[in-house]
């Protein structure tokens, strides 16, 4: 990997990096040449705009190489009785090859987070487009299991696209973190009901900067996939 980071301007912050190898989360290496431009602009401290362009080729036959561009809006304002409200809205698309076919997709993002001291409520709508059900958008370099759910039934996306409307409640109290999170998942192509997926977790702090956390996940299926239970024990060690 090389990487390059640049503030020309006092506002203004540029990263490019290059890619050649990735390490997956199965330990496996995957071959790919990527290129990543980001360049983001700080219209004040309280909001912020980000242009991207991802090209990201892969080795393997069965990867579909894919171009992706987009915009990101991301800012957060101070409301009365101790309340913040944070909101992100981003627009991608996403030009796909694989073999000689080729597919045109994209991606929308709308989240709204109400906070008040250790509490937030969260509101927000992902769509992963579908060209008319023969082809989703990827993210080849990203991980879904913090987006999709915990269950990792969307590890990729399927054909028809997906689309993510969700809820999610959090608490990070003194001595311990709970949170819950509700997923709605509809395909992008024909809006037929995929299935929903209730969250849950419980962080405890513990000495020598350590952190346990159990995560619960229940997907239930409607027309994708099938039912699915997950239990996760983390232990996290924090610099």
């Amino acid at each position: 990997m090389t990487g390059l980071h640049a503030e020309p301007l006092g506002t203004v912050t540029i990263d490019a990096a290059y890619l050649n190898n990735v390490n997956t989360v199965t330990l496996s290496n995957a071959a790919v040449g990527a290129e990543l431009l980001r360049a983001q602009w700080a219209i004040d401290p309280c909001m912020a705009v980000t242009a991207f362009g991802y090209r990201i080729d892969s080795d393997a036959a069965a990867q579909a190489d894919v171009d992706t561009y987009g915009a990101r809006l991301a800012g957060q304002m101070t409301l009365p009785a101790r309340l913040r409200l944070r909101y992100v809205a981003e627009l991608a698309a996403q030009r796909a090859a694989l073999g000689s076919d080729r597919y045109d997709t994209q991606y929308g993002l709308a989240a709204l987070t109400l906070e008040r001291d250790a509490l937030s409520l969260k509101l927000g709508h992902e769509q992963l487009g579908s060209d008319a059900g023969s082809f989703a958008l990827q993210t080849p370099l990203g991980t879904r299991h913090a987006f999709q759910g915990w269950a990792d039934v969307f590890l990729k996306t399927p054909d028809v696209g997906l689309r993510d409307a969700y809820v999610a409640v959090d608490a990070n109290l003194q001595w311990f973190g709970v949170g819950a999170t509700y997923h709605q998942f509809r395909a992008d192509e024909g809006h037929v009901a995929l299935g929903h997926e209730i969250d849950a977790q419980v962080s405890v702090p513990l000495p020598h900067a350590l952190r346990a956390q159990v995560k619960l996940a229940h997907y239930q299926a409607d027309n994708f996939g099938v039912d699915t239970d997950k239990f996760w024990l983390q232990i996290e060690y924090h610099l």
